[in-house]
């Protein structure tokens, strides 16, 4: 481990404590003063780990210590600010922080590691994956071309084919999609619910068509605070199980409230036949949580779940004894 030192401070004294306090943390340890942070930018990456202690920095200074990558794009020092002088005084205390500098920037590191595998999955695995996809999809097309001529039996086998591709492109787009959002989290703005609800809608006219049910607003809609393509699956979602699970030929209910000063529920409605209470407790099952073995199937309401629980909401399911089931999530104003 080598300590590089930053400090305006007298030098000799600062160097022989952070040295000492060094040691006690890590066993060996060597100090090095340095001029500035510019100094430390223009060298070489180092193959040995390092930890920059700035003592009563600029913010400048701070801030370019904390950004600084290292080959690996990955966060190149630990960076410890001391600007309180009882901390150099004390040997066991300033070897406590040191030590705890050391393992947030070990945490940062695979954090940022962490990150990059869910951008690799988002955007290169499921690039990757879909060129396949299309290959299966376009040799189909030719068989069942060609089969339907003479066989038209023999041509209907391949629809599965079709059937299975488009499931599985579908299920990529929804892991693409969550990884993305995990990871490159924008921020919030204003949101008109009408156009999202609106957009939510127009995807599921087939589906609409497919059980002549018909959807059911409210007279108006809020404007809440949030990210708008995160809000339209969130409506997509749910909108797409109340259609699933009702009656044929009856309606889907969409409706908001407000809920206290500071927030905004909305809700679906369905005349589905509800859940069984034996189920209820998996219906918003932890997203990180489906890699494991047990974990239900369904990707849908995980998803909801987690983007509203991003945006500082929270979801909930209500079953009236009338019948059919109630799910919703709230919004900040």
């Amino acid at each position: 481990m080598e300590l590089l030192l930053v400090s305006a401070a007298d030098g000799a004294e600062v160097v022989t404590q952070v040295a000492v306090a060094g040691r006690t943390a890590f066993g060996e340890a060597a100090v090095r003063e340095v001029g500035g942070v510019d100094d430390l930018l223009s060298e070489p990456a180092a193959a040995h780990p390092q930890m920059v202690i700035l003592v009563n920095p600029d913010a400048g200074a701070a801030t370019a210590a904390r950004s600084a990558l290292d080959p690996q794009q990955l966060p190149r020092w630990a960076v410890m600010v001391v600007d309180d002088p009882a901390l150099i005084s004390s040997i066991a205390g300033l070897a406590r922080a040191i030590k705890d500098a050391w393992k947030i920037h070990q945490g940062e590191r695979e954090y940022t590691r962490l990150r990059g595998d869910l951008k690799a999955v988002a955007r290169r695995v499921n690039h990757d994956l879909r060129s396949p996809l299309g290959g299966i999809t376009t040799t189909a097309e030719l068989i069942k071309e060609l089969l339907g001529e003479s066989n038209a039996e023999l041509a209907a086998l391949t629809d599965p084919l079709f059937d299975s591709a488009q499931s599985m492109i579908r299920l990529m787009d929804r892991i693409s999609f969550m990884a993305r959002a995990v990871t490159d989290r924008p921020a919030k703005s204003a949101v008109a619910m009408m156009e999202i609800v609106w957009a939510a809608e127009q995807r599921l006219q087939r589906q609409l068509m497919r059980k002549k049910i018909t959807i059911r607003h409210p007279a108006g809609w809020p404007e809440v605070s949030g990210v708008a393509a995160w809000l339209e699956v969130v409506w997509l979602n749910l909108m797409s199980n109340a259609i699933e699970h009702s009656t044929a030929e009856t309606e889907v209910q969409l409706f908001w409230e407000l809920a206290g000063t500071r927030e905004v529920r909305f809700g679906v409605r369905d005349t589905g036949r509800g859940v069984p209470p034996t189920k209820r407790g998996q219906l918003f099952y932890p997203f990180h949580l489906l890699q494991q073995p047990n974990s239900p199937h369904g990707l849908g309401l995980p998803i909801v779940q987690r983007l509203v629980e991003m945006q500082g909401g929270a979801v909930s399911c209500d079953f009236p004894e009338t019948g059919g089931s109630v799910f919703s999530f709230t919004l900040p104003v």
